[in-house]
Protein backbone atom coordinates (compact mmCIF):
# COMPACT_ATOMS: atom_id res chain seq x y z
CA UNK A 1 0.00 0.00 0.00
CA UNK A 2 3.20 2.23 0.55
CA UNK A 3 4.18 1.92 -2.57
CA UNK A 4 0.98 1.00 -4.95
CA UNK A 5 -1.71 3.82 -4.73
CA UNK A 6 -4.34 2.54 -5.69
CA UNK A 7 -4.01 -0.24 -3.05
CA UNK A 8 -6.02 0.40 0.52
CA UNK A 9 -6.51 -2.96 1.29
CA UNK A 10 -4.53 -5.72 0.85
CA UNK A 11 -5.03 -10.01 1.34
CA UNK A 12 -2.63 -12.46 0.65
CA UNK A 13 -2.59 -16.14 -1.09
CA UNK A 14 -0.14 -18.46 -2.55
CA UNK A 15 0.43 -17.76 -6.09
CA UNK A 16 -0.84 -15.35 -9.24
CA UNK A 17 -3.53 -17.85 -10.18
CA UNK A 18 -4.99 -17.61 -6.84
CA UNK A 19 -5.00 -13.77 -7.09
CA UNK A 20 -6.80 -13.64 -10.23
CA UNK A 21 -9.68 -16.21 -8.87
CA UNK A 22 -9.95 -13.94 -6.15
CA UNK A 23 -9.51 -10.96 -7.88
CA UNK A 24 -13.07 -11.63 -9.84
CA UNK A 25 -14.74 -13.69 -7.12
CA UNK A 26 -14.67 -10.04 -5.41
CA UNK A 27 -15.53 -8.15 -8.43
CA UNK A 28 -18.53 -10.67 -9.03
CA UNK A 29 -19.47 -10.18 -5.41
CA UNK A 30 -19.42 -6.08 -5.65
CA UNK A 31 -21.12 -5.70 -8.50
CA UNK A 32 -23.64 -8.82 -8.29
CA UNK A 33 -22.94 -9.12 -12.28
CA UNK A 34 -20.97 -12.52 -13.71
CA UNK A 35 -19.31 -12.09 -16.94
CA UNK A 36 -15.45 -11.15 -17.23
CA UNK A 37 -13.41 -9.60 -19.88
CA UNK A 38 -9.87 -10.58 -20.97
CA UNK A 39 -7.60 -10.18 -23.87
CA UNK A 40 -6.70 -12.61 -26.68
CA UNK A 41 -2.58 -13.71 -25.89
CA UNK A 42 -2.91 -13.47 -22.22
CA UNK A 43 -2.45 -15.34 -19.54
CA UNK A 44 -4.01 -14.93 -15.92
CA UNK A 45 -3.84 -18.09 -14.54
CA UNK A 46 -5.19 -21.46 -14.86
CA UNK A 47 -8.47 -21.79 -13.40
CA UNK A 48 -11.80 -21.83 -15.21
CA UNK A 49 -11.97 -18.07 -15.27
CA UNK A 50 -9.93 -16.94 -17.77
CA UNK A 51 -7.95 -20.26 -19.70
CA UNK A 52 -9.05 -19.15 -22.69
CA UNK A 53 -7.42 -17.17 -25.67
CA UNK A 54 -3.79 -17.23 -24.27
CA UNK A 55 -1.63 -18.53 -26.89
CA UNK A 56 -4.42 -20.01 -29.68
CA UNK A 57 -3.13 -21.61 -33.04
CA UNK A 58 -4.08 -19.76 -36.04
CA UNK A 59 -7.22 -21.38 -36.80
CA UNK A 60 -8.31 -20.45 -33.33
CA UNK A 61 -7.42 -17.24 -32.88
CA UNK A 62 -10.58 -14.68 -32.21
CA UNK A 63 -12.31 -17.26 -30.73
CA UNK A 64 -12.33 -18.48 -26.74
CA UNK A 65 -10.39 -21.55 -27.66
CA UNK A 66 -9.78 -22.89 -24.05
CA UNK A 67 -6.16 -24.05 -22.79
CA UNK A 68 -7.61 -27.10 -21.34
CA UNK A 69 -9.94 -29.92 -21.26
CA UNK A 70 -12.94 -30.22 -18.42
CA UNK A 71 -13.48 -25.99 -18.23
CA UNK A 72 -16.94 -25.78 -18.11
CA UNK A 73 -19.22 -24.46 -20.64
CA UNK A 74 -20.63 -22.19 -18.31
CA UNK A 75 -17.47 -20.46 -17.84
CA UNK A 76 -16.67 -19.88 -21.27
CA UNK A 77 -20.04 -18.41 -21.64
CA UNK A 78 -19.81 -15.84 -19.24
CA UNK A 79 -16.10 -14.89 -20.39
CA UNK A 80 -15.45 -12.63 -23.09
CA UNK A 81 -12.54 -12.39 -25.08
CA UNK A 82 -11.27 -9.00 -27.20
CA UNK A 83 -7.89 -8.14 -29.45
CA UNK A 84 -5.13 -6.33 -27.16
CA UNK A 85 -4.46 -2.58 -28.19
CA UNK A 86 -7.98 -2.66 -30.12
CA UNK A 87 -9.55 0.39 -28.28
CA UNK A 88 -12.73 0.17 -30.27
CA UNK A 89 -12.93 -3.55 -30.15
CA UNK A 90 -13.00 -3.41 -26.63
CA UNK A 91 -15.39 -0.57 -26.88
CA UNK A 92 -17.81 -2.12 -28.42
CA UNK A 93 -17.45 -5.33 -26.38
CA UNK A 94 -18.20 -3.50 -23.31
CA UNK A 95 -20.96 -2.05 -23.77
CA UNK A 96 -22.67 -4.23 -25.62
CA UNK A 97 -22.05 -6.85 -22.43
CA UNK A 98 -22.16 -3.86 -19.86
CA UNK A 99 -25.18 -4.99 -18.30
CA UNK A 100 -23.81 -8.36 -16.92
CA UNK A 101 -19.97 -7.33 -17.05
CA UNK A 102 -18.56 -7.50 -13.72
CA UNK A 103 -14.44 -6.87 -14.44
CA UNK A 104 -12.20 -6.48 -16.99
CA UNK A 105 -8.92 -8.10 -16.28
CA UNK A 106 -5.69 -6.70 -18.15
CA UNK A 107 -1.82 -7.35 -18.24
CA UNK A 108 -1.43 -3.61 -18.24
CA UNK A 109 1.72 -4.65 -20.64
CA UNK A 110 1.00 -8.36 -22.85
CA UNK A 111 3.84 -10.06 -20.85
CA UNK A 112 2.57 -13.31 -21.27
CA UNK A 113 3.86 -13.48 -25.34
CA UNK A 114 6.79 -11.64 -25.17
CA UNK A 115 6.72 -8.01 -24.78
CA UNK A 116 3.65 -5.55 -26.43
CA UNK A 117 3.24 -2.39 -25.19
CA UNK A 118 -0.29 -0.58 -25.02
CA UNK A 119 -0.67 1.93 -27.71
CA UNK A 120 -0.75 5.30 -26.06
CA UNK A 121 -3.74 5.96 -24.87
CA UNK A 122 -5.23 2.38 -24.36
CA UNK A 123 -5.03 1.91 -20.91
CA UNK A 124 -6.88 5.16 -20.49
CA UNK A 125 -9.20 4.22 -22.51
CA UNK A 126 -10.18 0.94 -20.75
CA UNK A 127 -9.98 2.71 -17.17
CA UNK A 128 -12.52 5.45 -19.04
CA UNK A 129 -14.96 2.45 -20.34
CA UNK A 130 -14.79 0.18 -17.35
CA UNK A 131 -16.00 3.53 -14.75
CA UNK A 132 -18.73 4.57 -18.02
CA UNK A 133 -19.75 0.76 -17.61
CA UNK A 134 -19.71 0.35 -13.93
CA UNK A 135 -17.49 -2.76 -14.06
CA UNK A 136 -13.94 -3.10 -12.04
CA UNK A 137 -10.86 -2.92 -13.65
CA UNK A 138 -8.31 -5.68 -12.41
CA UNK A 139 -4.75 -5.11 -13.57
CA UNK A 140 -2.28 -8.72 -13.54
CA UNK A 141 0.83 -7.01 -12.19
CA UNK A 142 1.92 -10.44 -11.22
CA UNK A 143 4.90 -10.10 -13.96
CA UNK A 144 5.16 -5.64 -14.13
CA UNK A 145 4.32 -5.56 -10.63
CA UNK A 146 7.93 -4.48 -8.53
CA UNK A 147 9.73 -5.90 -11.70
CA UNK A 148 9.16 -2.19 -13.17
CA UNK A 149 9.08 0.00 -10.21
CA UNK A 150 7.69 -0.59 -7.50
CA UNK A 151 4.49 1.44 -8.46
CA UNK A 152 4.17 -1.21 -11.07
CA UNK A 153 3.28 -0.47 -14.40
CA UNK A 154 0.07 1.48 -13.27
CA UNK A 155 2.65 4.41 -11.78
CA UNK A 156 4.39 4.02 -15.16
CA UNK A 157 0.92 4.58 -17.12
CA UNK A 158 -0.82 6.79 -14.76
CA UNK A 159 -3.65 4.70 -14.99
CA UNK A 160 -5.07 3.15 -11.72
CA UNK A 161 -7.52 -0.08 -11.81
CA UNK A 162 -9.54 -0.94 -8.94
CA UNK A 163 -8.26 -4.40 -7.91
CA UNK A 164 -4.57 -5.45 -8.47
CA UNK A 165 -3.12 -8.96 -8.61
CA UNK A 166 0.54 -9.80 -7.81
CA UNK A 167 2.66 -12.58 -6.90
CA UNK A 168 5.76 -14.06 -7.25
CA UNK A 169 8.23 -11.27 -8.15
CA UNK A 170 7.23 -9.56 -5.03
CA UNK A 171 8.99 -12.08 -2.75
CA UNK A 172 11.82 -12.35 -5.06
CA UNK A 173 10.65 -16.19 -6.11
CA UNK A 174 9.27 -17.11 -2.83
CA UNK A 175 5.38 -18.44 -3.47
CA UNK A 176 3.37 -15.70 -2.85
CA UNK A 177 0.15 -13.66 -3.88
CA UNK A 178 -1.89 -11.25 -3.10
CA UNK A 179 -4.86 -8.75 -4.54
CA UNK A 180 -5.77 -5.52 -3.22
CA UNK A 181 -7.44 -2.42 -4.06
CA UNK A 182 -10.34 0.22 -3.16
CA UNK A 183 -11.57 -0.46 0.52
CA UNK A 184 -15.07 -0.66 -0.81
CA UNK A 185 -14.61 -4.03 -2.90
CA UNK A 186 -11.79 -5.67 -0.51
CA UNK A 187 -14.65 -5.55 2.22
CA UNK A 188 -16.61 -7.83 0.27
CA UNK A 189 -14.16 -10.32 1.89
CA UNK A 190 -15.27 -12.23 4.96
CA UNK A 191 -15.66 -11.75 7.70
CA UNK A 192 -16.30 -8.32 6.60
CA UNK A 193 -18.81 -9.18 3.50
CA UNK A 194 -19.67 -12.66 2.09
CA UNK A 195 -16.51 -13.58 -0.18
CA UNK A 196 -14.56 -16.65 1.04
CA UNK A 197 -10.68 -16.39 0.64
CA UNK A 198 -8.92 -18.51 2.43
CA UNK A 199 -5.66 -21.35 2.84
CA UNK A 200 -3.27 -23.17 5.03
CA UNK A 201 -0.24 -21.22 3.34
CA UNK A 202 -2.13 -18.10 2.59
CA UNK A 203 0.40 -15.21 3.75
CA UNK A 204 2.69 -17.79 5.31
CA UNK A 205 6.21 -16.43 7.43
CA UNK A 206 8.73 -17.08 5.16
CA UNK A 207 6.93 -15.43 2.22
CA UNK A 208 6.04 -12.07 3.94
CA UNK A 209 9.02 -12.68 5.29
CA UNK A 210 10.91 -12.89 1.46
CA UNK A 211 8.00 -9.90 0.29
CA UNK A 212 9.47 -7.45 3.09
CA UNK A 213 12.84 -8.41 1.80
CA UNK A 214 12.93 -7.63 -1.23
CA UNK A 215 11.14 -3.99 -1.22
CA UNK A 216 13.66 -3.44 1.28
CA UNK A 217 16.14 -3.93 -1.62
CA UNK A 218 13.81 -2.72 -3.99
CA UNK A 219 13.83 0.94 -2.04
CA UNK A 220 15.51 4.10 -2.82
CA UNK A 221 15.70 2.98 -6.80
CA UNK A 222 19.70 1.51 -6.66
CA UNK A 223 18.33 -1.79 -7.78
CA UNK A 224 15.88 -0.96 -10.49
CA UNK A 225 18.20 1.75 -12.02
CA UNK A 226 20.90 -0.65 -12.65
CA UNK A 227 18.52 -3.48 -13.85
CA UNK A 228 16.75 -0.75 -16.65
CA UNK A 229 20.63 0.05 -17.38
CA UNK A 230 21.45 -3.94 -18.37
CA UNK A 231 17.92 -4.44 -19.56
CA UNK A 232 18.92 -1.00 -22.59
CA UNK A 233 22.30 -3.15 -23.02
CA UNK A 234 20.93 -6.17 -23.94
CA UNK A 235 18.20 -4.83 -25.66
CA UNK A 236 20.42 -2.48 -28.15
CA UNK A 237 23.45 -5.34 -28.27
CA UNK A 238 20.60 -7.38 -29.94
CA UNK A 239 19.38 -4.97 -32.19
CA UNK A 240 22.75 -4.12 -33.42
CA UNK A 241 24.00 -8.21 -34.24
CA UNK A 242 20.25 -8.26 -35.69
CA UNK A 243 20.81 -5.59 -37.94
CA UNK A 244 24.36 -6.23 -38.89
CA UNK A 245 23.62 -9.74 -39.69
CA UNK A 246 20.56 -9.10 -41.39
CA UNK A 247 18.12 -11.34 -39.77
CA UNK A 248 14.87 -11.40 -40.13
CA UNK A 249 13.79 -10.50 -36.78
CA UNK A 250 13.05 -7.79 -33.79
CA UNK A 251 14.18 -7.17 -30.03
CA UNK A 252 11.09 -6.17 -27.81
CA UNK A 253 11.65 -5.31 -23.97
CA UNK A 254 11.21 -3.20 -21.49
CA UNK A 255 13.41 -2.41 -18.76
CA UNK A 256 14.90 -5.57 -17.44
CA UNK A 257 13.20 -7.68 -19.61
CA UNK A 258 13.75 -8.53 -23.23
CA UNK A 259 13.09 -10.77 -26.36
CA UNK A 260 13.53 -11.61 -29.58
CA UNK A 261 10.46 -12.32 -32.31
CA UNK A 262 11.70 -13.87 -35.13
CA UNK A 263 9.39 -11.94 -37.25
CA UNK A 264 9.68 -8.58 -38.92
CA UNK A 265 5.83 -7.38 -38.54
CA UNK A 266 5.05 -4.85 -36.38
CA UNK A 267 3.84 -6.25 -33.12
CA UNK A 268 1.34 -4.91 -32.03
CA UNK A 269 -1.62 -7.96 -30.43
CA UNK A 270 -1.18 -11.11 -30.42
CA UNK A 271 -2.34 -11.67 -33.71
CA UNK A 272 0.91 -10.19 -35.37
CA UNK A 273 2.67 -12.93 -34.14
CA UNK A 274 1.34 -15.78 -35.94
CA UNK A 275 3.98 -15.37 -38.44
CA UNK A 276 6.95 -15.32 -36.08
CA UNK A 277 9.71 -18.42 -36.76
CA UNK A 278 9.54 -20.72 -34.06
CA UNK A 279 12.02 -22.89 -35.58
CA UNK A 280 14.56 -19.62 -35.66
CA UNK A 281 13.87 -19.28 -32.44
CA UNK A 282 14.62 -23.12 -31.47
CA UNK A 283 17.34 -23.21 -33.02
CA UNK A 284 18.57 -19.95 -30.92
CA UNK A 285 17.70 -21.61 -28.01
CA UNK A 286 19.54 -24.51 -28.54
CA UNK A 287 22.49 -22.84 -29.49
CA UNK A 288 22.82 -20.61 -26.35
CA UNK A 289 22.20 -23.34 -24.00
CA UNK A 290 24.96 -25.04 -25.60
CA UNK A 291 26.99 -21.92 -24.95
CA UNK A 292 25.89 -21.78 -21.23
CA UNK A 293 22.95 -19.98 -21.42
CA UNK A 294 19.39 -21.24 -20.36
CA UNK A 295 16.08 -19.47 -21.15
CA UNK A 296 12.67 -21.09 -21.78
CA UNK A 297 12.72 -22.49 -24.89
CA UNK A 298 9.49 -21.24 -26.08
CA UNK A 299 9.29 -18.93 -28.92
CA UNK A 300 7.02 -15.89 -27.32
CA UNK A 301 8.64 -16.14 -23.74
CA UNK A 302 10.31 -13.48 -22.24
CA UNK A 303 14.43 -12.77 -21.11
CA UNK A 304 14.44 -11.60 -17.15
CA UNK A 305 17.13 -9.97 -15.76
CA UNK A 306 17.75 -9.98 -12.04
CA UNK A 307 20.10 -7.75 -9.90
CA UNK A 308 22.74 -10.80 -9.73
CA UNK A 309 23.40 -9.86 -13.41
CA UNK A 310 26.61 -7.79 -14.50
CA UNK A 311 27.08 -6.18 -17.64
CA UNK A 312 29.75 -8.78 -18.17
CA UNK A 313 27.13 -11.49 -18.22
CA UNK A 314 25.08 -9.34 -21.04
CA UNK A 315 28.14 -8.58 -23.11
CA UNK A 316 29.14 -12.42 -23.03
CA UNK A 317 25.26 -13.00 -24.19
CA UNK A 318 25.45 -10.64 -26.46
CA UNK A 319 28.25 -12.55 -28.03
CA UNK A 320 27.40 -15.37 -27.65
CA UNK A 321 24.13 -14.72 -29.22
CA UNK A 322 26.10 -12.88 -32.64
CA UNK A 323 27.99 -16.30 -32.56
CA UNK A 324 24.61 -18.48 -32.53
CA UNK A 325 22.96 -16.26 -34.85
CA UNK A 326 25.78 -16.19 -37.58
CA UNK A 327 25.68 -19.93 -37.54
CA UNK A 328 21.82 -19.99 -38.23
CA UNK A 329 22.60 -17.62 -40.81
CA UNK A 330 24.80 -19.59 -42.57
CA UNK A 331 22.80 -22.84 -42.46
CA UNK A 332 19.66 -20.99 -43.72
CA UNK A 333 22.03 -19.69 -47.28
CA UNK A 334 23.26 -22.97 -47.42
Amino acid sequence: MEHVRSIEKVRFCNAGTDATYHAIRLARAYTGRKKIMKFEGAYHGWHDYVDFAVAPPAEKVGTKHPVSTGILPEAVEKTVVVPWNDASSFEKAARENGEDLAAVIVEPILHNVGCIMPKEGFLQTVREVTEEVNAVLIFDEVITGFRHGLGGAQEIFGVYPDLTCFAKSLANGYAIGGVGGIEEIMDQLKPIGGAHMAGTYCANPISVAAALATLGELEGGAVHERLFKLGDMARKGLAEVLGDLKIKAQVSGFRSIFNIYFTDEEIVDYRSLLGNDSESFLKYNRGMRERGFLFVAHPLKRCHLSDAHTEEDVRRFIEASRDVLSKIKRQVEG
